[in-house]
Parts: C-alpha cells; sequence; structure tokens
C-alpha cells in the first residue's frame, strides 16, 4: 500500500487561478475535472501545501504525480513545466516536464537520497512554474506517494506475575502444595 499527500492549502497563487475553487483545491482533484491555470503572459509559479502524511522510514518509491496541459494559442508543441518537491522552502526535487496540449499524467521519482533529505512529512509543498508568452498552463491532479508508514513493532509481554513461574520443555515435582485461595 502507499500514502499520498495531496494539496491542501494555497501557499501562494502568483499569476494562477482555480477554475472551480482554489488552486490547492482545483489540483487535490483525483477524476480531473478541475484544475488550477496560469493563463496570464509571462512567467508564474504558484506554492500548495500537502496533506500530511507518517514517515515511511524507507527512501525509496517516493514519487510526485501531476496531470497537466497546456493551450497555446498559436498552436505551438510541448512547452515546459516546472514542479519542484519542498520541505517548507528547501527544495528536495525540481524537475521541468514537457507538456502537450492533450491532459496526461506526469511523473518525477525522487532518488532514495533525495528521499532521505525529507526530515518532515507534515511540511511538504509542492511549487509549479510555468512561463511563456504564448500559453495558458492547466493542472489538475497533483499527489506524492510514499510507502506506507512502518508498522510499529509489537509491544513487549507483560512481565511475569510473582505468583507464577514460566517453565518450557521442564519436568518438574511439587510438593507441599498449600491453599493459596483462602
Amino acid at each position: 500500500m502507499a500514502q499520498y499527500a495531496r494539496p491542501d492549502s494555497t501557499v501562494s497563487a502568483g499569476n494562477w487561478l482555480g477554475n472551480s475553487t482554489t488552486i490547492h483545491g482545483d489540483t487535490s482533484d483525483i477524476d480531473n475535472s478541475t484544475y488550477a491555470y496560469m493563463a496570464f503572459f509571462g512567467s508564474s509559479t504558484c506554492e500548495v501545501g500537502l496533506s500530511n502524511v507518517t514517515d515511511p522510514s524507507d527512501d525509496t518509491n517516493h514519487v510526485v504525480y501531476f496531470s497537466g496541459y497546456h493551450t497555446d494559442i498559436f498552436g505551438g508543441g510541448n512547452l515546459t513545466v516546472g514542479i519542484e518537491l519542498l520541505q517548507g522552502s528547501t527544495s528536495i526535487k525540481q524537475q521541468n516536464h514537457s507538456i502537450t496540449n492533450t491532459n496526461a499524467l506526469y511523473t518525477t521519482t525522487l532518488s532514495t537520497s533525495e528521499a532521505s533529505n525529507i526530515t518532515d512529512y507534515t511540511d511538504l509543498r509542492f511549487r509549479f512554474t510555468a512561463g511563456s508568452a504564448n500559453y495558458a498552463i492547466e493542472v489538475s491532479h497533483a499527489r506524492f506517494e510514499v510507502p506506507d508508514a512502518a508498522s510499529p513493532p509489537p509491544p513487549p509481554p507483560p512481565p511475569p506475575s510473582s505468583n507464577f513461574i514460566e517453565m518450557s520443555n521442564a519436568q518438574f515435582r511439587i510438593e507441599g502444595l498449600t491453599n493459596l485461595g483462602g
């Protein structure tokens, strides 16, 4: 199984807008029915905070996912959108993706050393960067997937009662029992 951190707050909007509710609300939608978009000319970034996940104590299988596309008013080809995973203001991983004008899923996989730099899984965020003079970028879904948290070890057995003696594979003889029940 896995844990998923999804956008749950808008840290900074820049020139980005939500088409339905908020930037974080529209990018946490898993069925791609809403989206956040940057439809202004020039470059802009937005940041969304992520919901908390428990430290998995495993630095493998950390993957950033987002769905998105562009609408280039001049009919151009692929355009670049950057996604960055941050812990607070510290960059953990940044990657640019060449996106098309058809909604698609894009992934960024963290190396084990990048994942080991995460020390607080309750302070993660995404930063999206888009920039061009002729297009709008839309991000319809974003999530960060990590392994399930390790199960805590079972509690130690209770200490033996002073009224009992635990024995294993032993032969014994009891003599002189007294009534302890009163």
